[in-house]
């Protein structure tokens, strides 16, 4: 076994038994351990069998010495005679690479800047890690040759190499720059991006197709045999009858596969995620005040640890506190509520919010899930009674998941996030939002929530953590999120079950999934549902009819199990399945009733069969979103959507999709299966017109993180209403960084580094702002490379003072992971000072 060797990262290379005992004590030691795809154990006793082979083809080469000094990897020194001795060509295959030695004789002799001429700036971070200098790569994986060569010589020339611009440059000139600032904002199209944008693009037979051999794909797309046969070589002689017998079979597969990608890139693809809420720009801490009611369930006790400790924490942020306990959801308990109310206005108090705990009674079914909306919507018609115009806010404790390796711990308590998307959009409800807290809260969270009440920013959906408070937003999805998914295969061979929804839904949506490639679509409809008005549909070749309850778990089971037999051995592969379409009709509590009871423990246990069958949960794009009129349906969105992370988490396939009607196909499931954080979003709505008729409702926060949306919005805000964080107001370098942080309270040091993070890897990776980068995405799906790595590097060290590696992005999952360890470096300075 041997070793690379270099001051920070060592590479072992030797038998596999041995190499792994290393990385398993190196691991236990809490240092990153990476396994590496080598052809060959290199400068290890495994390459001993081919050093007298190696030797003798080296002997037959010619040699002369260098015209350069050398400095030699082997030695780690200035090379001499023996470079051109066969002897040390073989020395160097098997012995250690000496690569921190030979980087330090090179400094001793004077070499102060480096270039490495190579296929990628591999080397270039462990140079500037080994020696502090700087080092420019010439080539790089992610640039085009040119672009990369001409940026390595740009680089160069500002470190103060001379370059020979006319030899570099033939026949350029020098041109006067322009005196305005530059915006660092590009508003041309990138030849690049255009390329790589175009490998996720599926187009039908004569435009350009995603792969390079357009040829290849074209003949796919038109199901051409012959032109695909022959570009493999077997037309003809040059290939047997059954080798076309294999191309003729997998070509329709091939034209399956290609149509549902070119039907799934017709439509944008969005998911949720977490964007960290500024605090006041002056640094300073808003005061409740007033009167502040704490409703909790009676199953919760009012001398629960919480419940006292959240009293505790909005008394000392200034509010009176009145902890009222409420019982179960009915007319009695609520009439007390709203005499109580009545009564603290009465005697001259001044009532100022309501902070609901009646959801942290849930636990995890259709029962709890009913119990917190129904009775949150009977908290708000007491209030109504006694004339307490006030903001409501609703707490829950693990309903939501920012990322990273946090999971959702109570599902049903979720459908308060459904429902406040409805509330925030009721002009005649003073719904202030909703807030989750982990379990268990610390005293840190319980001061955060106190000041998010304090200083409420509009925000409807907030989770407050020990990193900060984050706010809910929808935004692109360019890929699997949190983590790799396990895709359960939606082979057009199996049956896709449709249920659920109206007869016109499911009809629709059946068609559309025989269309995109399934083979068998089976449409169940409900024992008691009445037959549809009019004349029934034609039949469809491919698409069945059942009679089937699938919120009853034997009778759904017992229809997965009969279908290999029943229909042409097409197992049960997929369950798609949405609300009734007529469960939002008539009062909201009545409509929270019928929807909650939709059978979703029934569905989720026919995920977890021998055989896990795939179940979609379908719901409108504004029943995830909250638009005005959505009804019942978004609250069981909210549950569906907690639910289906469990789930995902679990490994089940289980997915809520918020879709278009007309968008949801075969195309469509295969996007959510490849996903891993339980949800996708598919509309080609018009975003930008959407947020500027939104423009004024409270639920518009969710949008920003759609840039036309975005941009919809503060065209319609007021002037001077779109504001900044503030956050790092006055931030230039080190000294302000350390005299803003001081004069900042414990808990908000952390947000400010957080921001500053994520405004730093904006400006490397090319974003316009730190809006662009999510404070819990990992670095890695971000688009790091080598050198972007460096850069990155250098630029925090700059702006904190710290030393710190060219690794960070490497040795630290996120923005907020590695805010979290700036924090701890510069409190020894802070704590010192």
């Amino acid at each position: 076994m041997a070793a690379v060797n270099a001051p920070e990262a060592v590479v072992i290379s030797g038998t596999e038994t041995e190499v792994e005992h290393v990385a398993a004590t190196l691991g236990a030691q809490g240092r990153r351990v990476k396994r590496l795809t080598v052809s060959h154990a290199f400068h290890s006793p495994l390459m001993d069998p081919i050093l007298k082979d190696f030797q003798t083809v080296v002997e037959g080469l010619s040699f002369q010495k260098p015209t350069l000094p050398f400095v030699s990897t082997v030695t780690g020194t200035l090379a001499g005679a023996e470079i051109t001795e066969p002897a040390y060509w073989v020395r160097h295959v098997r012995q250690t690479v000496r690569f921190a030695d030979g980087l330090r004789t090179l400094h001793e002799l004077g070499v102060r800047k480096f270039i490495e001429i190579g296929p990628d700036a591999i080397l270039t971070g462990l140079v500037e890690q080994t020696l502090d200098t700087q080092a420019v790569p010439v080539l790089r994986r992610d640039r085009t040759e040119v672009r990369a060569a001409v940026e390595a010589v740009g680089r160069l020339h500002l470190a103060g190499i001379p370059v020979d611009w006319p030899a570099v440059l033939p026949g350029a000139r020098r041109v006067e720059l322009p005196t305005y600032a530059f915006q660092h904002e590009r508003y041309w199209l990138d030849p690049e991006e255009l390329a790589a944008a175009a490998e996720d693009t599926v187009a039908p037979s004569g435009t350009e197709v995603p792969d390079p051999d357009t040829r290849f794909w074209g003949a796919v797309a038109d199901e051409d045999l012959g032109s695909l046969a022959a570009l493999l070589g077997i037309d003809g002689e040059n290939g047997g009858a059954q080798e076309r017998a294999a191309v003729e079979a997998a070509l329709p597969v091939l034209a399956s596969w290609l149509g549902r990608r070119q039907a799934a890139a017709r439509v944008s693809h969005y998911r949720v995620g977490w964007t960290p809420v500024a605090r006041r720009p002056d640094g300073t801490t808003a005061r409740l005040r007033g009167i502040w009611l704490l409703t909790i369930p009676a199953r919760i006790g009012a001398d629960d640890a919480l419940v006292t400790r959240l009293a505790s924490a909005l008394g000392g942020a200034g509010a009176d506190v009145r902890v009222v306990t409420v019982g179960a959801p009915g007319a009695d308990s609520y009439d007390d509520l709203a005499a109580e109310v009545s009564s603290l206005t009465a005697d001259g108090g001044e009532l100022a919010g309501v902070v609901s705990l009646l959801g942290l009674a849930s636990a995890d079914g259709p029962g709890d899930a009913r119990e917190a909306a129904v009775g949150t919507l009977a908290l708000l018609r007491a209030l109504s009674g006694a004339a307490a115009s006030v903001p409501v806010w609703s707490l829950t404790s693990g309903a939501v998941s920012t990322g990273g390796s946090e999971r959702v711990s109570a599902p049903a308590q979720a459908v308060l996030w459904g429902l406040g998307r409805l509330l925030a959009e009721d002009s005649d409800v003073r719904w202030a939002g909703v807030v989750d807290v982990p379990a268990p809260c610390g005293d840190r969270v319980l001061r955060r929530l106190a000041e998010v009440l304090a200083n409420p920013a509009e925000e409807t959906e907030v989770a407050v953590r020990d990193a900060g408070v984050f706010a809910r937003r929808l935004l692109r999805a360019t890929g699997a999120a949190d983590g790799p998914a396990r895709p359960t295969a939606l082979a057009p061979r199996g049956t896709l079950l449709v249920s659920g929804g109206s007869d016109t839904w499911r009809d629709r949506v059946a068609r559309r999934l025989l269309a995109s490639g399934a083979a068998h679509v089976l449409v169940a409809t409900a024992p008691d549902e009445p037959e549809p008005a009019g004349t029934p549909g034609s039949a469809v070749a491919g698409v069945s009819r059942v009679v089937c309850d699938v919120s009853d778990g034997p009778a759904l089971a017992h229809l997965a199990a009969s279908l290999p037999a029943g229909s042409d051995g097409r197992p049960l592969t997929g369950v798609v399945h949405a609300p009734p379409a007529t469960a939002s009709d008539g009062p909201l509590d009545k409509a929270l009733d019928e929807v909650l009871g939709a059978g979703l423990p029934a569905l989720a246990g026919v995920s977890s069969t021998a055989g896990p069958i795939a179940l979609f949960l379908a719901v409108d794009v504004d029943d995830l979103v909250g638009a005005p009129g959505a009804g019942a349906v978004a609250a069981l969105a909210g549950w569906w959507e907690a639910a289906a992370r469990v789930r995902t988490a679990d490994r089940a396939p289980v997915r809520l999709i918020a879709a278009d009607p007309d968008a949801l196909d075969l195309a469509v499931l295969d996007r959510a299966m490849e996903r891993a954080d339980g949800l996708l979003v598919v509309t080609g709505r018009d975003w930008a017109q959407y947020a500027g008729t939104h423009a004024d409702t409270r639920g518009r926060r969710l949008l920003e993180g759609v840039p036309e949306a975005r941009a919809a919005l503060a065209a319609a805000a007021p002037a001077g209403d779109a504001g900044k964080s503030g956050l790092l107001a006055g931030v230039d370098g080190p000294e302000s960084l350390r005299r803003v942080l001081a004069a900042r309270e414990a808990d908000h040091k952390l947000e400010t580094l957080v921001e500053l993070v994520r405004g730093q890897v904006a400006v490397v990776l090319g974003h316009a702002s730190a809006d662009a980068v999510s404070a819990d995405g990992d670095f890695m799906d971000l688009g790091f490379a080598s050198l972007t790595a460096v850069e990155f590097g250098h630029r925090l060290s700059a702006i904190t003072g710290l030393k710190l590696p060219t690794t960070l992005v490497y040795d630290h999952l996120n923005p907020v992971e590695l805010a979290e360890h700036l924090a701890d470096e510069l409190a020894r300075e802070l704590t010192a000072a």
